[in-house]
């Protein structure tokens, strides 16, 4: 059980936390997003737009499923894996969970004006952001075995302090 999962919404930096953690406790770095996209040669908004999300949640788990049977990885995560039960329960039988958390307004700022996040394609971005954020956040909350808190920090300074935790 020496996987480390991060988890959370869209914008709170599990890629680059998780590789600078990667790096920190010298461990692989796995994303599952660009697992997924190198698999099907096709971006995450691409399989969006032309299989739909339940395909895509699909892959997802698969991958996740690929991820949990190595061990001595960081894997960040889509910010959707933890609709799925089956997926959270991997992540917790094999590792840490940990939800890197932030107001949404935060979280708002990181993805405005991104164009490659297919949840926020319809006329008010900014509503559906926020309607994800609140119906998620229970869920990461239920998913995770610790929470890092931030606040603007870079993802080397909360690498930093998750692996202070990890170490206790």
């Amino acid at each position: 059980m020496n996987n480390t999962y991060l988890i959370g919404m869209m914008g709170s930096g599990k890629s680059q936390t998780g590789k600078a953690l990667a790096e920190l406790l010298g461990c692989e770095f796995c994303d599952t997003d660009e697992l997924i996209e190198k698999k099907h040669s096709l971006s995450v908004s691409e399989i969006f737009a032309s299989k739909g999300e339940a395909w895509f949640r699909e892959a997802e788990s698969e991958v996740l499923l690929e991820l949990s049977q190595k061990m001595n990885q960081v894997v960040a995560t889509g910010g959707g894996i933890i609709l799925r039960s089956q997926n959270v329960e991997a992540m917790r039988d094999t590792g840490n969970v940990i939800y890197l958390e932030a107001a949404v307004d935060v979280l708002w700022e990181y993805v405005r004006g991104s164009t490659n996040r297919p949840l926020l394609g319809g006329e008010n971005p900014e509503e559906q952001f926020r309607n994800i954020y609140e119906s998620r956040r229970p869920l990461y909350e239920k998913s995770c075995k610790m929470k890092v808190v931030f606040n603007k920090e870079n993802p080397s300074e909360v690498a930093k302090r998750i692996s202070e935790i990890l170490e206790k």
